[in-house]
């Protein structure tokens, strides 16, 4: 028992001693690929594999935006305090291409690697009418009640990004 206890504890200080120093890299700056980030870790005395990796950025919320991977609060500013509404209009401006309705759903465009931030800041934000969404790299399924609730949310979307007209409608 006593073996496997300290294997445990091991690996548990390791995993927490891996997170800080990525997490101490991305307040740096982005970085690009998960094999650049791999090789500042190993210069850290870090060997990781790209599984393990993988799932370090996804425990710690990391995000991969057009610049590399970066941690959320260095994404526009982007954390849950403030007012996630003005946030997400900011990023909204940003980011958005067009937010169409599909059903119940919204699609909105971004450009490739831009969908994170945006599926962020719909998350730190509590928008009457959005149950959830999904983001992709450069597309986000924003899920809404209803076919009306997903027209109107799809207007308000183009209007917090500062769109003219009606640029998704068919």
């Amino acid at each position: 028992m006593q073996a496997c206890e300290y294997i445990c504890m091991t690996a548990s200080s390791a995993t927490i001693r891996r997170h800080h120093a990525i997490r101490d890299l991305l307040r740096n700056a982005p970085v690009a690929t998960q094999d650049a980030l791999g090789a500042a870790l190993a210069s850290r005395g870090f060997q990781v594999t790209q599984s393990t990796l993988s799932r370090d950025l996804r425990a710690l919320g990391v995000i991969k935006t057009a610049n590399g991977y970066a941690l959320p609060d260095a994404v526009g500013g982007l954390s849950h305090g403030g007012n996630g509404r003005e946030r997400l209009g900011s990023v909204l401006g940003d980011h958005l291409i067009d937010a169409i309705p599909a059903g119940t759903l919204v699609v909105l465009r971004t450009a490739p690697g831009h969908a994170q931030p945006v599926g962020l800041a719909l998350d730190a934000t509590d928008l009457e009418g959005v149950v959830g969404n999904v983001a992709g790299d450069d597309t986000i399924f924003v899920a809404t009640p209803s076919g009306t609730e997903a027209r109107r949310l799809a207007s308000v979307f183009r209007e917090m990004a500062g769109m003219p007209g009606m640029m998704g409608a068919a």
